[in-house]
């Protein structure tokens, strides 16, 4: 039996769903100064909130003041505007790319045709799980992936995001040129 590293985990503050710290932006409100903002390195000091990278769990956090019940204290409305604006430049740059690769010949999309490459032997790809895939699909491919070795990686954008690029709801990604997976992975919220 094949063990998966220990990823930790944390919970977004809007939709309360836990996910590897790694594909969710940190909020930080420093002790002293009481400033509150996006920790792209995830290491700064102070008091720390996770948050999806979607539009949706920016409202839901806004509405149901998560970030306010994180850190205590109330959160002036100018700081979500800057956080909506980081979370759609994060999409764009995502779904651009995605169009890019599809163009390019490189991206492999559903989960049948995915897992169809690990069969094949080739493995210098990288997947991508869409924001909204289904918890057994996702369990499927990270089980598939790390019996190959190949990284696996939860965009945050949703199915009906991708539909948008792709004219398909795909859940399941492949990129097959690892320079176009990286060109993709530096969009996402720095781990």
């Amino acid at each position: 039996m094949l063990l998966e590293k220990n990823v930790p985990l944390r919970m977004c503050v809007a939709c309360r769903k836990k996910m590897p710290k790694t594909e969710l932006l940190r909020i930080v409100r420093q002790k002293e100064t009481g400033k509150i903002f996006i920790d792209e390195t995830k290491k700064a000091d102070g008091r720390g909130a996770y948050l999806c990278c979607e539009k949706e769990c920016l409202r839901l956090a806004r509405k149901k003041k998560g970030f306010e019940r994180s850190f205590k204290c109330r959160v002036d409305g100018l700081v979500y505007d800057e956080f909506g604006k980081r979370v759609g430049t994060y999409m764009k740059d995502i779904l651009k790319s995605l169009g890019l690769c599809r163009r390019a010949g490189k991206l492999v999309v559903g989960f049948g045709a995915v897992c169809d490459l690990f069969s094949e032997g080739i493995l210098d790809v990288v997947v991508f799980l869409a924001a909204d895939v289904s918890l057994k699909t996702a369990k499927e491919v990270r089980y598939y992936a790390a019996k190959h070795g190949v990284e696996v990686i939860c965009l945050n954008v949703t199915k009906s995001e991708i539909y948008e690029i792709l004219n398909k709801p795909f859940a399941v990604l492949a990129i097959t040129d690892i320079k176009m997976a990286n060109m993709i992975k530096s969009y996402l919220p720095k781990t």
